[in-house]
C-alpha cells in the first residue's frame, strides 16, 4: 500500500502548473479544446517506406507497359513473316530479339514488384 501512495505522490509532485499570462493566451487554448485531431498512420508509413513504394510503383508501371508492347511487336513479326523477303531477314531477327527482351523485362519487373510488396 505504501508503494502505491508513494507513486501517487511522485506523480502529483511531477506535474507542474503552467503560469497563465492573461486572457489573450487562454483564448487560443479554449478555441483548440473543441477540435479533435485525427491520427493517421499513413504519413508515418510514407515517411519510412517511400523509396520502396515509389520503386514498386515504377516497376508495376513498366510491367504494365511491357504487357501492351509485346502484342504490338508480335503483330509486327507476323506481318513481316507474311511478306518475307530474303533481303530483309534481319528485321525478323530484330523483332524476335526485341520480343524476347520485352518479355524478359516484363517478367523481371513483375517478380521484383511482387518481391517488394
Amino acid at each position: 500500500m505504501s508503494t502505491i501512495s508513494s507513486r501517487n505522490d511522485t506523480i502529483q509532485n511531477s506535474t507542474k502548473e503552467v503560469p497563465c499570462k492573461g486572457d489573450k493566451s487562454l483564448k487560443g487554448v479554449v478555441k483548440n479544446l473543441g477540435k479533435k485531431k485525427t491520427a493517421s498512420v499513413l504519413p508515418a508509413l510514407w515517411k519510412s517506406n517511400w523509396k520502396c513504394i515509389v520503386v514498386s510503383g515504377v516497376l508495376k508501371l513498366f510491367q504494365n507497359l511491357f504487357t501492351f508492347v509485346s502484342p504490338i511487336i508480335l503483330s509486327l513479326l507476323i506481318s513481316h513473316l507474311e511478306t518475307a523477303t530474303t533481303t530483309e531477314s534481319w528485321k525478323g531477327y530484330l523483332y524476335v530479339v526485341i520480343l524476347f527482351v520485352t518479355v524478359t523485362l516484363q517478367t523481371f519487373s513483375s517478380n521484383y514488384h511482387i518481391h517488394l510488396t
